[in-house]
């Protein structure tokens, strides 16, 4: 029973991770002569003939391939799926799972599997259509699992045949869909723009397929094309209305300027404080909050502009009431509290970490300011 292990296998951690996550930033165009004879020896060892080819050049083709499939038969047989999916468990259960304990299987599966499982989630999983998300899913699924194989193959040096065919085909392309006498294969992206280790692209999309087909990121958050498309000084400050999400937010005001913004919407400094709050980092950092009123076409809108601890060159803006007087009010509202519940002397140490509020369970009465926030 493996119960603990050595520096270098913990080393392995990150290598196998970044290994299979690199295999989805591919942008080199399929090799297809090579790609094919990959998934032809797949196709031979899993005990299938050989199948037919078809390339996609985005994800979202597969799902016409399948509706034409589906008019010819109402059946559309993927046993070579199910085969892959169930040995490769079997392969995690009966050749791996057995020979650990629960702490070390929880510990590969938060440093490879679940990393592996967010980070391509992340990327890509809101955008892909409904109809096929149940195909793209499996094969994020496989992929992680592939990997928490591969950790103990090259740890333990294990011998996983399988792992080695689905591997070659990954090296090629990292999305295919197989059926029992089809391969379906995803060319690669012609980009994958990434700026410190996150998506991010100004001016056109991070993720392109070769059908133009993609999406549009912001410094790791994903946005409308036209917010990441249309040059800064080109977009109109007042479209700030008209977005609900807190971190597109914040990117809006990153890309307009929060200055441009004030100017452009005639905004109206109401407050204004500057609190001394612990970071992880820094345990006095000033923490500006300013409580503005902007002028919209056809209404008045107050916003609390707060700084980012995390991310010193931005700041927050979220709307509040148009009755909130003074900064005290406005983070009131945002904690969902009333000012009697504020007790600086007798209440209760919180902590803040994004939007979420952590503290006591039995609270009353809390402290105006968190004790760190993150």
């Amino acid at each position: 029973m493996i119960t603990k292990f050595t520096p270098e296998q913990k080393a392995l951690f990150s290598v196998i991770q970044d290994k299979w996550i690199s295999y989805t930033l591919n942008t080199t165009p399929i090799d297809h002569q090579k790609a094919e004879e990959a998934v032809r020896k797949l196709y031979i060892h899993m005990g299938f003939s050989s199948p037919k080819f078809i390339y996609v050049p985005d994800p979202t083709k597969i799902d016409e391939i399948l509706v034409e499939k589906r008019k010819i038969s109402s059946r559309i047989r993927n046993r070579i799926s199910y085969k892959i999916s169930d040995q490769v468990f079997d392969q995690i259960w009966n050749r791996i799972r057995n020979r650990i304990s629960d702490k070390i299987y929880n510990q590969i599966s938060d440093q490879i599997w679940n990393q592996i499982l967010d980070q391509i989630r992340n990327r890509i999983w809101d955008q892909i259509p409904s109809q096929i998300r149940y195909q793209i899913w499996n094969q994020i699924r496989l992929m992680a699992d592939l990997a928490f194989i591969d950790f103990f193959k090259q740890a333990f040096h294990m011998d996983f045949p399988l792992l080695d065919r689905l591997e070659e085909i990954y090296k090629h392309l990292p999305f295919f869909l197989f059926l029992d006498n089809v391969a379906i294969l995803i060319e690669n992206p012609v980009r994958v723009s990434t700026e410190n280790n996150v998506l991010h692209a100004d001016g056109r999309k991070a993720i392109e397929y070769p059908s133009g087909w993609g999406f549009c990121y912001l410094h790791g958050v994903r946005v409308p094309d036209w917010l990441s498309l249309t040059k800064d000084t080109d977009i109109d400050p007042s479209r700030i209305h008209e977005i609900i999400n807190a971190e597109i937010r914040r990117e809006f005001v990153r890309k307009v300027g929060l200055e441009r913004i004030l100017y452009k919407l005639k905004g109206e400094l109401l407050d204004r404080k500057i609190v001394v709050l612990a970071t992880p980092d820094n345990p006095t950092w000033n923490c500006t909050y300013e409580l503005y009123e902007l002028q919209f076409r056809d209404s008045k809108r107050r916003v609390l502009k707060m700084d980012n601890p995390s991310l010193p060159d931005t700041c927050h803006v979220e709307y509040v009431p148009n009755r909130t007087g003074n900064v005290h009010e406005a983070m009131n509202f945002r904690l969902n509290r009333e000012e009697t519940d504020v007790d600086d002397i007798h209440g209760s140490d919180w902590y803040l970490h994004g939007d979420v509020v952590i503290k006591p369970k039995d609270m009353k009465k809390w402290k105006r300011w968190p004790k760190v926030i993150a």
